[in-house]
């Protein structure tokens, strides 16, 4: 009997091992200051309620987390160091749900309370260019619809084309940090292209929370006009331009009306735009060999990058006698003659001689 009796208490003795230890009833309440929030802000939890005993700890848990909290917190603190009933905690840099809880000790998952579920979400931006159309090296600025919050959020212009690796194409760039205000960043357009501005939440990442329209970089067309398209060898003449081109190596030259490529190697005599008057006029004078010439303006030096040329003007010798129209011949006994110009032939009538 005695032997019945040692095999029943023994195995009331496992069966209480494999009862869960009571949880003590707390009146714990956590209150959170915000549902939503950006990778890296503050949330703050308001605490009542709490175990003083033994050692709760409150921590951040991934939502989705259903046990083992101990092995799966992001950042915990003791209840013991909690101050004025808050804690204060920043959220995660990885977007995601979150919550919090209260536990009993360190040595077991005893959840007391658990919060409700914040979400971590970086806000998107919207990214306002001044011009969305402006010549190579003049200023862009653009300007975000709110700060982004990450110490190492950057904004960069990019080829229009770009789908990632932002940070191995970024044409140029800023920190939001160095940026005024956060949201303004001024920067000088690059070469010829279409271009984009990219704002990325954090460095390392392609984490794209806004980019803009579409910016095209071209060079404007000017107009040229000449003073005049006739003249003598090396008499004076004047182009005008449309307006000044704007870098700072731009150049007009005289090259034959026949150019169309090669310009350095056939010009006559060119100037240097910010050489003329107002960037716009320049004397020039006409080639010694008759011939027709034109005008051609260049975006700017070692390139062939033609933004405008003039129509063409023409450079012959001249008989001073017939008010600058070249000559073939004359009409001295009062036959008919012709008068050869360089636009057409004026016919003269037989003159008659009287003799008294």
């Amino acid at each position: 009997m005695r032997q019945v009796i040692k095999r029943v208490m023994i195995l009331l003795m496992a069966v209480a091992l494999l009862i869960p230890y009571p949880i003590p009833a707390y009146a714990a309440s956590l209150g959170l200051s915000a549902t939503s929030l950006q990778p890296t802000q503050q949330l703050v939890v308001s605490i009542s309620g709490a175990p003083t005993a033994d050692s709760p700890w409150i921590g951040l848990i991934p939502a989705d987390v259903n046990g083992d909290y101990d092995s799966h917190d992001i950042t915990y603190s003791w209840i013991r160091d909690v101050t004025n009933g808050q804690w204060i905690v920043n959220m995660p840099e990885t977007e995601g749900q979150y919550k919090v809880g209260i536990f009993l000790d360190d040595k077991n998952d005893a959840l007391v309370v658990m919060s409700d579920v914040v979400s971590v979400y970086y806000h998107s931006v919207t990214v306002t260019a001044n011009t969305y159309a402006q010549q190579p090296a003049m200023p862009i600025t653009v300007t975000l619809s709110e700060k982004p919050v990450h110490s190492s959020a950057w904004v960069g212009i990019v080829p229009a084309a770009a789908t990632k690796d932002f940070d191995s194409v970024d044409v140029a760039y800023a920190w939001v940090r160095d940026m005024t205000g956060g949201i303004s960043w001024t920067f000088n357009a690059p070469a010829v292209g279409q271009y984009k501005v990219v704002a990325i939440a954090e460095d390392y990442n392609d984490k794209v929370i806004g980019e803009s329209g579409v910016i095209t970089v071209d060079w404007h067309q000017v107009t040229a006009t000449p003073s005049t398209r006739a003249l003598q060898p090396g008499n004076p003449i004047t182009v005008t331009l449309s307006e000044k081109p704007v870098a700072s190596s731009a150049w007009v030259a005289i090259v034959p009306a026949t150019t169309t490529s090669d310009y350095d190697s056939h010009d006559l005599s060119y100037s240097w735009v910010r050489d003329m008057t107002n960037g716009t006029s320049w004397k020039a004078t006409a080639p010694t060999a008759p011939g027709n010439y034109k005008f051609v303006v260049f975006a700017e030096d070692y390139k062939d990058t033609l933004i405008g040329e003039s129509v063409s003007f023409n450079v012959a010798a001249t008989n001073p006698a017939h008010n600058g129209v070249p000559t073939t011949g004359t009409s001295p006994t009062g036959t008919t003659g012709t008068t050869t110009g360089t636009t057409g032939t004026i016919t003269t009538p037989a003159t008659t001689i009287f003799h008294l």
